[in-house]
């Protein structure tokens, strides 16, 4: 959708999808190289992250938070 071009991380992908599909290695090396390649050239820009913030009062114990969305379940929250 970025339209991202690059001749050496085409090279890179290309190794990793075609002659070092089948090593293991080889192909986690060629995969480095071009996430390095991309990450270098900033390929991608992150423009939004959605995030919220809550406060809990002190006195709610137990309640988990994910760590991935940050959602709280309550399920095991108790008042202290």
């Amino acid at each position: 959708m970025g339209h991202y071009q690059s001749k050496s991380y085409d090279r890179a992908m290309q190794a990793a999808e075609g002659t070092d599909a089948l090593n293991a290695t080889k192909r986690y090396q060629d995969l480095v190289q071009a996430g390095k390649i991309a990450l270098n050239d900033q390929a991608v820009t992150p423009l939004y992250e959605g995030r919220s913030s809550i406060l809990v009062k002190s006195h709610l114990q137990g309640v988990v938070y994910n760590n991935f969305s940050g959602a709280a379940n309550y399920r095991t929250a108790y008042v202290k």
